[in-house]
């Protein structure tokens, strides 16, 4: 009679090759939602980017392409729409009073994209040296 050996098998079972499946997918499923979060901020900070370029060159416009005047403008242009607010600024009283000098304006330039909760704005402001308007005291 032959001597009874327990003979071991070499290999994986099955349900060794089904929890190793299962953790493989875990692993590959949270790396493509970080991968795909990555791709969303990366359009977000490309549209902030474009947004602070568009606000810096209206507010460059200002006093040269469009007029130094009290008064709101609204421009839209592609996904983007931006409004430039010019309003006089008021300095308080100084000991300078009856010294020419030119006019302070306020501009403001909001530049607004998306629609519903996915809806974002950057702002900008600067103060402009002008002509004071004409007839004022």
């Amino acid at each position: 009679m032959w001597p009874m050996r327990a003979e071991r098998q070499s290999g994986f079972s099955l349900l060794e090759v089904l929890v190793a499946f299962v953790l493989l997918s875990t692993v590959v499923t949270v790396l493509l939602q970080v991968f795909a979060g990555g791709l969303r901020n990366l359009k977000v900070a490309d549209e902030y980017a474009m947004a602070v370029v568009l606000a810096e060159s209206r507010i460059a416009e200002v006093g040269r392409v469009v007029p130094l005047e009290p008064g709101d403008t609204e421009v839209e242009w592609k996904d983007f729409r931006w409004q430039t607010s010019i309003r006089e600024f008021e300095l308080p009283e100084s000991p300078t009073q009856g010294i020419a000098a030119p006019a302070l304006f306020s501009v403001s330039v909001t530049v607004s994209w998306g629609e519903g909760r996915s809806a974002r704005s950057f702002r900008l402001d600067t103060l402009r040296a002008g002509l004071a308007a004409e007839g004022g005291a």
